[in-house]
């Protein structure tokens, strides 16, 4: 038996015998217009919308459509959002489905299963989408209306380890598993947390004791640090050669200048037993040129000096150790910004040398030692 014809449909035919398509009784007139432009007015029609197009803001229609959403109940609304957020969490569309699990907080049913149920599973969105902090967030206010939710504590604790809030992971899952000892997945967490807790606090611990030694191994040499407003990060390789034994010797950076060339070498990792000497066969391997010219410059025409704590030079002999003028005590010569710096002159120019070092800017330039955080090398914030 042929199928019944709806109302407004002919029985004309194609040749093959079969009915032709109609179109809906409102766009028969249209029926000339392209399938863009049919598209188009299908979408103006409230049924068929697949977006809002509310430019004249006089859409009856679609207003209708919009308040459909809000009939009922409160809690019946409300329970419509986070079905339809469902929905689309199954689908994995995780930014549409925090949208409707928000138009269900928005409505504030009031009932604390329904709120709690809404946050929660904002919250695994969130998480999904590794926004960790909002997951945070809506498990907290989750738990403020259900305390009970043992995934709200769970889901807490995995953003907790992801933000490396270790502690925080560990509180949140401990409070889970008392709601559940026997959660497995809880566990896993429980462990991984106190594993990172656990490496933390050993780092912390060598940290310590790695700094300790430093500050014991300067006591024991008498050497002192002075700072300046140019101090920069060479802190980092200011270090004992054995981090944890105080006889092992200290390694550090080393400058040395040319005032007369203008020129400055730049010496990677120097040992306090190395001897000025050694210190200035560098410059001269590692950039001849700079000196072909200059046979007063020399190593053996020149003389060094260095820096005192009191902003003043003494001269340095080339056959010392490093170790042997920086834990002099009279007068101290300090390790100025975490380096050992030289200052290289002929015989003929070191008295003008001598004269134009001006040693009240030298004092004006630096800093209290108060004023540096000797663990990181950085300014002491005096604000916090």
């Amino acid at each position: 038996m042929p199928a019944p014809m709806l109302p407004g449909q002919s029985a004309s035919k194609k040749s093959s015998g079969k009915l032709d398509p109609q179109l809906p009784p409102q766009l028969q007139q249209d029926k000339s217009k392209d399938m863009d432009a049919l598209v188009a007015e299908l979408n103006k029609t409230p049924f068929f919308m697949t977006k809002y197009d509310d430019q004249d803001g006089d859409n009856e229609a679609l207003e209708a459509l919009k308040a459909l959403a809000y009939e009922g109940e409160p809690d019946e609304v409300a329970t419509n959002f986070r079905n339809q957020g469902n929905e689309h969490y199954r689908e994995k569309s995780y930014h549409n489905a925090i949208e409707f699990y928000t138009k269900g907080i928005d409505v504030k049913c009031g009932i604390k299963d329904i709120d709690s149920k809404l946050y929660l599973n904002r919250a695994q969105c969130n998480l999904v989408l590794k926004n960790y902090r909002k997951c945070i967030n809506d498990c907290q206010k989750a738990l403020q209306l259900d305390p009970a939710l043992v995934k709200a504590y769970f889901r807490m604790a995995k953003a907790f380890l992801k933000i490396q809030k270790y502690q925080e992971a560990h509180d949140a899952v401990e409070f889970g598993l008392k709601l559940s000892p026997e959660d497995k997945e809880m566990k896993l967490i429980l462990k991984q947390a106190d594993d990172k807790i656990n490496e933390a606090r050993e780092r912390e611990e060598k940290n310590e004791k790695e700094y300790k030694t430093f500050l014991e191994a300067m006591k024991v040499r008498g050497m002192s640090l002075v700072f300046t407003k140019d101090s920069g990060d060479n802190y980092k390789k200011f270090r004992l050669e054995d981090k944890f034994d105080i006889e092992s010797q200290f390694i550090f950076d080393g400058i040395i200048e040319f005032p007369s060339l203008e020129y400055n070498c730049y010496i990677d990792k120097v040992g306090e037993l190395s001897s000025i000497v050694e210190m200035l066969s560098i410059p001269y391997m590692s950039a001849p040129e700079n000196f072909a010219n200059h046979p007063e410059l020399s190593i053996k025409n020149v003389q060094v000096y260095m820096e005192t704590i009191s902003g003043g030079l003494i001269k340095a002999g080339k056959k010392k150790t490093i170790n042997e003028l920086i834990t002099l005590q009279t007068p101290q010569i300090p390790i100025i910004d975490w380096i050992v710096r030289l200052y290289v002159v002929s015989k003929d120019g070191a008295d003008e040398f001598i004269k134009r070092w001006n040693k009240k800017e030298r004092l004006d330039n630096r800093r209290s030692s108060n004023e540096i955080n000797l663990r990181t090398g950085e300014l002491v914030d005096r604000d916090n």
